[in-house]
């Protein structure tokens, strides 16, 4: 799901700034729902990596665990970190997936602004600028 929603997120960004300047908006407007559940899906990654005390208390209490995963690479080795098999295996199944090259993905994407002002104050349309609304690349590197 978390997946899903960063591959569509950049057709729902007018409705995500939208949404920045009415943040009742989502009430009423479907299009702005799926735009500002960024925070909630990327909560839930969060606590996959034991973001919060709860979650790293799960890690800690199972650390000896390790979990086997699909995939011939390896993002966490096992022998360096002792301390947690169970995360080590949730990082590994997470980069076999591809989840490491989506979060890069999401957060270089070109964004298309009409109303870009760059510093000597000349108004350029449709220009490209990289990347994706920093509080949402800051929300989804928290987890990592």
């Amino acid at each position: 799901m978390i997946f899903k929603w960063m591959e569509i997120f950049p057709q729902y960004l007018s409705s995500y700034q939208d949404s920045i300047h009415h943040p009742q908006l989502f009430l009423v407007n479907t299009e702005a729902a799926i735009s500002m559940c960024g925070n909630e899906l990327f909560d839930i990654l969060e606590k996959c990596f034991g973001g919060c005390i709860r979650c790293s208390k799960f890690f800690q209490k199972f650390s000896n665990e390790v979990m086997p995963t699909e995939g011939t690479n390896e993002y966490a080795a096992r022998d360096k970190i002792k301390n947690n098999g169970l995360l080590c295996s949730f990082l590994n199944a997470f980069g076999n997936v591809g989840g490491f090259e989506k979060v890069l993905n999401f957060i270089s994407f070109d964004i298309k602004d009409n109303k870009y002002v760059n510093s000597y104050l000349y108004i350029f349309r449709d220009k490209l600028i990289k990347g994706c609304p920093f509080t949402l690349t800051m929300r989804v590197l928290r987890a990592f």
